[in-house]
């Protein structure tokens, strides 16, 4: 296995979104045995965007969520 490498520019445009469903993003809050902590989804989470979208799913309601 390669370690994954993460570029950050100044200027970036996304051209995919991880979650382009609100089940995407529940199903893998479900399917995750990590703790919703900054410290705990390093071990879960390469990406900044991911941890934080796991931590929000993870301690708000669903309704909260679509705010």
């Amino acid at each position: 296995m390669k370690t994954p490498n993460e570029i950050k520019l100044d200027e970036a445009a996304v051209l995919h979104y991880t979650y382009p469903k609100f089940f995407d993003l529940t199903s893998r809050r479900d399917r995750c045995g990590c703790k919703p902590t900054k410290e705990d989804v390093k071990r879960c989470f390469m990406l900044e965007f991911d941890s934080a979208a796991f931590i929000i799913a993870s301690t708000v309601t669903e309704e909260e969520m679509h705010l």
